[in-house]
């Protein structure tokens, strides 16, 4: 994703706009956010608790209004909130940090140099190395259990098809730039544009600098694809890194079907763990070198199939899904220093959650309001010390984001990174709601943010925002949506919109939840005679945040004549006015 602001397009985001009273237009909003509070946020991100559960480093996020840029640096604090400083500073991208097995020594990404390199910061005296000095950028970073090596993923450059040889231009000449050739069929990506011709491999290199050396090969994504790189996991007597790859011959239509493969750190032999149609991703192998806890699911090739949580011996006998009963999808599993289970993340309506699983299968919620703050869909994250104390990002919807532990099921917030910002600039009061379909009476979850000072018996206009389908998953109550907030606020031709977030909660078994026409006109019908809201609607539009699915389309397209569909290139639909 395209580090720039972009606060235009942002707010470009929201779909649906009902007209209202113009006697609102010109209250004031001196003390509302407004879209230039955007650059004075500041949002914490990949929270890294050392071994000994004393400390914490996180990347925190900022904008600079003079350039336009999104930048990170890395900061530190004591897990009982004290200390709480800076590691780095300056306009620059420093991101991912990692904590040396012994807590000595901070390995992280930075761009400090121009290019974003790998170094290591002794944490007892502040020194720092680059260890690695490389054409294409290092990413996925890891350390190997004795802290002596550092294992990372990287592009290795390939040569795109040959068509023709072209002339040379004459002296002097300026021709037009070659043109390039692809054979791929994914070829570009949302965020990276046309994409290199090679490969991301996973290499290793000794923690105190040296040459990598690489250790997958052949023309497979064994270190990433196009939607991230992959963090290999060591195994406990360091010879051994696992990771899921898709080595299949037809991967580039059967994108999803990875496997668990262990490559030898000595020689890059690789042998699969699992085999099966469907993904197998996440490999992280138990303390005790004993068992390997992974996701996936079989894939029946549905619009949707819930990833699950798996357990399997080391040498890949015994694979098992670990606990069926949660009908939510599971990610990032994180073994307990004791061998006794797994936490993950799962997301719960609108609330993303830190659960844990023992070996045996039982299961129990650890944290609540685990929030994403660098963007509007994803989720948290969280980090475990040997002490069993969690290190998280923590959101609410008044609240864009802080560092939070979770120690023996107490949380406590440890920074307060937008107390100021916010107390000067109040946030819309976010009101959850649900109504039931009349079409099947399944139950359609939504909220309503209301702009600050808001006077229930006055009209309002109304922003509707219905984002992806048909599977709705949104972790609104985590965390102050920004654009969102920033929107309600702003005086675009001197209108106040009010913003009503619609999404389908996943209590329900996930087949078929598409949200159509049909149940948007009950959700207005539910504001109107529920909740008392004044909705004119002389002409409403529906423009894309995120991919429609294209049924919607379809039915869409069978609406009245003053219906209109827009598709984009490759066919899903873009904006719909009916």
């Amino acid at each position: 994703m395209t580090p720039k602001v972009r606060i235009v397009a942002a707010l470009a985001a929201a779909t649906l706009t009902f007209a209202s009273s113009p006697a609102l237009w010109a209250q004031d909003a001196s003390h509302k956010l407004t879209a230039l509070d955007e650059f004075q946020l500041q949002l914490p991100s990949d929270p890294q608790i050392s071994p000994d559960g004393k400390r914490i480093a996180y990347v925190r996020r900022f904008a600079d209004p003079m350039t336009d840029k999104r930048y990170s640096n890395l900061w530190i604090i004591n897990t009982d909130g004290t200390d709480h400083r800076p590691l780095t500073t300056g306009n620059r991208s420093d991101v991912s940090p990692r904590w040396s097995p012994d807590g000595m020594r901070l390995a992280y990404l930075s761009d400090a140099d121009g290019k974003q390199q790998l170094y290591v910061r002794w944490m007892d005296t502040g020194q720092t190395a680059r260890i690695t000095n490389l054409e294409e950028a290092p990413d996925a970073i890891a350390w190997s259990p004795d802290g002596k090596m550092l294992s990372f993923s990287a592009l290795v450059l390939g040569k795109g098809p040959h068509i023709a040889d072209l002339p040379a231009p004459p002296s002097g000449a300026k021709w037009a730039d070659p043109p390039t050739a692809y054979d791929r069929l994914v070829y570009r990506f949302n965020g990276s544009g046309y994409l290199k011709p090679g490969y991301m491999q996973i290499f290793v290199v000794d923690s105190e600098g040296g040459a990598p050396r690489q250790v997958t090969n052949g023309n497979f994504p064994n270190g990433g694809n196009e939607f991230g790189p992959n963090r290999a996991s060591w195994t406990p007597d360091g010879k051994y890194l696992l990771a899921s790859v898709n080595r299949h011959p037809e991967s580039d239509h059967e994108f999803l079907d990875s496997e668990v493969y262990e490559f030898s750190v000595a020689d890059g032999s690789l042998r699969p763990l699992t085999n099966r149609k469907g993904p197998d991703n996440s490999p992280v192998v138990s303390p005790n070198g004993k068992l390997i806890a992974y996701t996936g699911y079989d894939d029946r090739y549905q619009g949707h199939q819930t990833t699950k949580l798996y357990l399997m011996n080391r040498d890949g006998g015994n694979s098992h899904s670990l606990y069926d009963k949660l009908d939510r999808d599971i990610q990032d599993p994180q073994w307990a220093s004791d061998n006794s289970g797994v936490f993950f993340r799962y997301d719960d309506q609108g609330d993303s959650k830190i659960g844990f699983s023992s070996v045996d299968g039982a299961f129990k919620k650890i944290a609540d309001h685990l929030a994403s703050t660098t963007s509007a869909g994803g989720s948290g994250t969280f980090s475990l010390a040997h002490t069993g104390m969690i290190a998280l990002t923590y959101g609410r919807p008044d609240n864009p984001g802080d560092i939070a532990i979770s120690n023996m099921g107490a949380m406590k917030v440890l920074t307060s990174l937008n107390q100021e910002l916010l107390a000067q600039n109040k946030p819309g009061h976010v009101e959850e709601i649900s109504f039931e379909s009349s079409k099947d009476n399944r139950k359609i979850q939504g909220w309503i943010v209301h702009p600050p000072d808001f006077d229930p018996s006055k009209k309002y206009p109304l922003v509707l925002e219905i984002h992806g389908g048909p599977f709705a998953d949104r972790r609104y109550r985590q965390g102050l949506h920004r654009h969102q907030q920033s929107l309600r606020h702003r005086r675009q031709r001197r209108r106040r919109p009010h913003l009503l977030d619609h999404r389908a909660h996943r209590a329900l078994p996930r087949r078929g939840r598409t949200v159509s026409r049909h149940q948007l006109v009950q959700l207005c019908a539910h504001l109107r005679h529920s909740l008392h809201y004044q909705i004119l609607v002389p002409r409403t539009s529906l423009g894309q945040h995120g991919q429609l699915h294209a049924a919607l389309a379809h039915q869409s397209r069978r609406q009245s004549q003053n219906s209109h569909i827009g598709h984009d290139r490759r066919g899903r639909l873009s904006h719909a006015h009916f």
